[in-house]
């Protein structure tokens, strides 16, 4: 019965954005279908040894309808709705939560910036993504945790600036926290030609506060572009006297090896405050092939070293990394294709 009703709430979600494309035929507003198909291969070395066939490699595998409308006088109303799906199974993911990715309704301009209410990426997570040669993807410390983000919010209200002087973009959001816990974020980025810079920081009103602050900053050389970034998180589980502060970094690289093809380098670390045994690091590298703009190949090797306290393993955009215990190193190995429409 579960399984029934999944598949025809998936029915009935591709019959709206059906029905929101062919209404936009005959009014003003201009709605887009899209989507995104993303399924890899992976061998695992945790606990044991694993292969594995998932959905979300370097990115989530979607379904989504987005549109606009002008209003006139510089202002518009603009919307998103985007559907998570495991296309290894056909299963909803983000917790089976069926408009999990995204969704969101809004009035903008751009003298005035834009307000958006619902459920939305957080501003923090726009600096994670912004200064991650991964993607928070396969290889991305974002995505295995070991480095610290919040990539939605529930009840959010956002406010995103106007773009100031051709160079400076922001937003900032806060969330009504109804049947759940208080959330706030806010990112500032500066970037003008090669040269990009972001500070960002991030609130979540758990037991023992969640604090995040975060800087990074990224310069493209043509031949090679570098990442770098630091956070200091405080309480990072929330949970009373859990002594779980820590300070994580990144360093990347991307290189251009051909017209279509680029290299990915990355290292991530996260060292606990005060206490032993909970600080992690993970290696990666990447090779991203483009067969067209729409269609890439690819491939990622990543290792987590894990001391006697922590469990992180090599997770992708959504697909699942090798079980492991406290203490024991994870790696993987994947080889993946990625279209979009």
């Amino acid at each position: 019965m579960k399984n029934r009703l999944k598949r025809s709430a998936l029915i009935a979600a591709t019959l709206l954005c059906a029905a929101l494309s062919a209404a936009a035929q005959t009014s003003t507003t201009n709605v887009t279908l899209y989507g995104l198909l993303d399924l890899y291969g992976q061998y695992g070395k945790g606990n044991a040894n694993s292969f594995a066939l998932q959905s979300g490699g370097l990115s989530g595998s979607r379904l989504g309808v987005r549109g606009n409308e002008d209003l006139g006088g510089g202002l518009s109303a603009f919307f998103t709705m985007e559907h998570g799906v495991a296309a290894d199974t056909g299963t909803v993911t983000q917790g089976g939560v069926f408009w999990g990715r995204q969704l969101f309704v809004g009035l903008g301009s751009k003298d005035w910036g834009a307000v958006m209410l619902g459920r939305p990426y957080t501003p923090h997570f726009f600096a994670s993504v912004a200064n991650d040669i991964f993607g928070t993807g396969a290889g991305s410390g974002y995505a295995s945790g070991v480095l610290t983000t919040i990539f939605r919010a529930d009840n959010a209200v956002t406010y995103e600036l106007p773009k100031i002087a051709g160079t400076v973009t922001g937003s900032i959001m806060q969330t009504a926290g109804e049947g759940g816990i208080k959330s706030s974020s806010g990112h500032l980025r500066y970037a003008d030609g090669p040269l990009a810079v972001s500070a960002a920081y991030l609130q979540r009103a758990t037991a023992e506060k969640l604090k995040v602050v975060t800087l990074a900053g990224s310069y493209d050389f043509d031949v090679v572009k570098f990442v770098v970034g630091w956070q200091d998180v405080k309480n990072l589980t929330g949970a009373v006297g859990a002594r779980d502060d820590r300070r994580e970094f990144w360093l990347q690289a991307a290189v251009p090896v051909s017209v279509s093809g680029t290299v990915q380098l990355g290292v991530a670390d996260a060292k606990a405050r005060g206490v032993s045994g909970k600080d992690a690091s993970q290696w990666s590298a990447a090779y991203v092939h483009a067969l067209s703009k729409r269609t890439s190949l690819y491939t990622t090797y990543s290792k987590i070293e894990n001391q006697t306290a922590t469990a992180y393993t090599t997770s992708a955009a959504t697909g699942t990394g090798p079980a492991v215990s406290a203490g024991v190193d994870a790696s993987a190995l994947t080889v993946g294709i990625r279209h979009s429409f």
